[in-house]
């Protein structure tokens, strides 16, 4: 393994209690290699695994000379994530169930998609269709939450029931508070809660 280190990290042979840090290739890094016996070892720790090093040996001269890494310095966190570019839904008729959700949403199905198709994708809410075999058993661990943007819940709900979607459980309040579940022509459960202004009536 041949990286650039930062930090060397060793340990004495004498005292594997004890560690050591240096930075590579400055003078208390040498003098912990060179200053030894050759009958003793230290080992170098390279990444995650600690390797045994004959002090002063060829070996113990590269690590002196910072081509073995021993401590990493922290990432940077920004290169050490991901973004969600779908969520999948499998389904008996992708694009069936995407037409569905296209009406739901008020977005259209990618242009490329046709009926028979085994995949079909709403781009702008990055939902993404997929023809299986299996049948749905249980319900769902995911689902959506739906807020209207120009309309009330109940007449929301009142909508989507018109498209297709049947009412799962009505968890609606008689102060109007609460959401109504609801499922597609699959029967993925989805709900629908109150509209931001009735939040903020």
């Amino acid at each position: 393994m041949q990286v650039p280190a930062s930090h060397l990290t060793f340990f004495s042979a004498a005292a594997p209690a004890v560690a050591h840090h240096a930075p590579a290739g400055s003078p208390a890094a040498a003098r912990a290699i060179s200053g030894s016996r050759a009958t003793r070892t230290r080992r170098w720790r390279v990444g995650r695994r600690a390797v045994a090093v004959p002090c002063g040996g060829r070996r113990a001269g590269k690590v002196a000379a910072g081509v073995a890494v021993v401590r990493h310095p922290p990432r940077d966190s920004r290169h050490m994530s991901s973004t969600i570019r779908h969520m999948t839904i499998d389904c008996a008729d992708a694009y069936a169930l995407g037409s569905f959700w296209s009406r739901v949403l008020d977005q259209p199905l990618h242009e490329d998609d046709h009926p028979g198709d085994p995949m079909a994708l709403i781009e702008g809410a990055g939902l993404l269709f997929v023809t299986v075999p299996d049948t749905k058993t249980v319900k769902n661990r995911v689902h959506l939450d739906l807020q209207p943007q120009d309309r009330s819940r109940d007449r929301e709900v009142e909508r989507l029931l018109a498209l297709g979607a049947t009412l799962v459980d009505d968890r609606r309040n008689a102060d109007g508070t609460g959401w109504a579940v609801l499922a597609d022509p699959e029967g993925n459960e989805f709900c629908v809660e109150r509209s931001a202004a009735e939040r903020a009536g």
